[in-house]
């Protein structure tokens, strides 16, 4: 029917259409003159058109009449929608307009098993895109806007907007059901066969029958060989990177085995003990004993004894040199380095005990931390215990739960079976009223309508009686006052209530005016108060948020300087041993 209608290009309105579509074989040429020429031709267009019983053709003229008038709005959408989607057909153009009316403004009115069987029939993929489509928050706006451009805001909101929205949770309902359908006719690919290699050469050695009176052993009686898997043969490509792998692993293995040859302790882990890292650190810091020399005895001759006289002269007076320079007031060079060794030893000393302080600190945290897990993994243990011994109690309770829940589980589809049968019977009840009622409500909106023709035809007769009236006293009057000089407070004296002379309604539209620019003027100032309103709103909130800012810096610094305060001095070395040594001892009883 859509198709035929758009296919004319409006030349009828809708209830033309619908009375030429369900008349046409009641309609004869003598008719054709009251219509236009398009009439006959869409009489002989329409004949494909299979027309619906006398109990349907009220819904679907009335349903036919609701789509054509928001023919616009349909299009628009359905446009949107195959532009979206890239859809190139625009074949099922008026389908997918009639889907997406029923969609939104019928389908909150049928119930969801009514829906389903319905749109089963169409294409499962592009229901579910149309739906999505329309579950949308754009697709909702561009609805709304579109509808405004063409009706009121009111009828928008009434007629058009609340309906969707009512709709939407019904289309989320039919997304879900048509993806599970999608999903459970979907049909699974199968697997590709492999070809099996035919290998007629290799015969099976089948066992020869013992004669009647030996006796056969099973055990020793050899199967028959298994058919292989598969023959395929790999292309040379894959020999070769076979053949590469092989050589690969191959020279790995050499090499795995010439390094655990050279150097074995490589692949082994390093594992050291705690008692082995603790007596190295320890032979680290204990210094080493001076080496013992023994007495080498020395063979003098004369040279060897001059060569020492010689020195020894040279150092005594190095000595007398030294102690005329300290008399007339120089330094000794060897008392500063003497000086500065011991400062740098002395700092030696300390680095050490800190290095110590801070080895025995962490020697007491992994101490306590072992301790800490220990006690964990013994409370963990009592847990499960509990844990485990509730579980069975709670396994219990559980299954006379589960017995009693499935007692009311059938109970409860008792009723609703019950319930479902007289919901039936109820339903099949009010459609008989409804069509019985549909069927009065025609009868008096057709008698009423010929009624108002009736008393539109006696109002025109009426009104053209008294335009005549009218036009001949207007006649008369021009007659008399042909001479008469133009008065602007005379009126022209017909009789009517609302007669006024043109200097009233000079005054009148003066007194408007004066009105309109008043108001106008009204509003401009309360805009302009509701302006100021706001930037005084922007300005205050931004010299808030600085003040924030600045009390948050100020804080953090506060915070900061606090904690560089709060810096604790470690403890002294004996006393980290000390606790160390109770930390152990407290370990190793546990």
């Amino acid at each position: 029917m859509l198709d035929a209608f758009l296919s004319r290009k409006h030349n009828l309105s809708s209830d033309e259409f619908c009375l030429v579509l369900f008349l046409r074989d009641t309609i004869d040429e003598n008719d054709y003159k009251s219509y236009s020429n398009s009439m006959k031709y869409l009489v002989e267009d329409v004949k494909e058109i299979q027309v619906p019983p006398e109990s349907l053709q009220y819904e679907i003229a009335e349903l036919f009449m609701s789509i054509v008038r928001f023919e616009f709005l349909l299009r628009y959408t359905c446009e949107d929608f195959f532009k979206r989607r890239h859809y190139r057909k625009s074949d099922d153009l008026c389908e997918i307009i009639v889907l997406i009316y029923i969609l939104i403004f019928h389908i909150s009115s049928l119930t969801i098993q009514d829906s389903m069987d319905f749109f089963v029939h169409f294409k499962i993929d592009r229901m579910l895109n149309l739906v999505s489509y329309l579950l949308r928050k754009e697709t909702l706006d561009l609805f709304y806007t579109r509808s405004c451009n063409v009706f009121e805001e009111s009828f928008v909101q009434e007629k058009i907007y609340e309906p969707y929205l009512l709709a939407l949770p019904r289309l989320k309902a039919i997304r879900i059901y048509l993806r599970e359908e999608k999903r459970r006719t979907r049909i699974i690919a199968k697997k590709a066969t492999v070809p099996i290699f035919m290998n007629v050469l290799n015969h099976v050695k089948r066992t020869l029958k013992n004669p009647p009176p030996t006796p056969e052993d099973l055990t020793e009686r050899r199967s028959p060989r298994k058919v292989p898997k598969s023959t395929y043969l790999p292309s040379s490509m894959e020999k070769k990177l076979n053949s590469l792998r092989q050589a690969n692993k191959t020279q790995a293995l050499c090499l795995l085995h010439e390094a655990n040859e050279n150097a074995p302790a490589c692949s082994q882990r390093c594992r050291n003990k705690f008692v082995e890292v603790q007596q190295k650190i320890e032979k680290h810091f204990v210094r080493k004993p001076l080496p013992t020399f023994k007495p080498v005895k020395v063979k003098q001759n004369a040279t060897s004894i001059l060569r020492e006289c010689a020195r020894i002269a040279n150092e005594e007076l190095k000595e007398v040199t030294k102690l005329q320079k300290l008399v007339e007031g120089n330094l000794d060079p060897e008392s500063i380095s003497k000086l500065e060794e011991e400062k740098r030893q002395q700092e030696k000393e300390e680095e050490i005990n800190k290095m110590q302080e801070k080895h025995l600190t962490a020697l007491l945290t992994r101490e306590g931390a072992y301790i800490a897990k220990k006690s964990l993994l013994n409370e963990n243990k009592s847990y499960a215990q509990s844990v485990r011994e509730e579980r069975k109690k709670l396994y219990c309770k559980l299954e006379k739960l589960r017995m009693k829940h499935n007692m009311k589980v059938m109970e409860t589809v008792e009723k609703c079976r019950e319930l479902e049968q007289a919901s039936r019977d109820a339903y099949h009840f009010m459609m008989d009223e409804k069509r019985q009622k549909a069927a009065e409500v025609s009868e008096e909106s057709r008698q009423l309508r010929m009624l108002l023709c009736k008393q539109k035809e006696e109002e025109m007769q009426r009104k053209a009686q008294l335009i005549k009236e009218i036009k001949e006293i207007q006649t008369l009057r021009l007659a008399a006052t042909q001479n008469k000089e133009f008065d602007p407070t005379e009126t022209s004296g017909l009789g009517l209530l609302c007669e006024m002379s043109l200097a009233e309604l000079k005054g009148r539209l003066c007194w408007v005016k004066i009105k309109l620019n008043e108001e106008l003027e009204k509003r401009q100032v309360v805009i302009q108060q509701e302006r100021e309103r706001q930037k005084n709103l922007v300005k205050y909130s931004k010299m808030a948020l600085d003040e924030y800012k600045k009390s948050k810096k100020s804080d953090s610094r506060k915070s900061a300087s606090q904690n560089k305060s709060n810096v604790t001095t470690s403890p002294q070395v004996l006393e980290l041993q000390k606790k160390l040594e109770e930390k152990r001892a407290l370990r190793m009883t546990m």
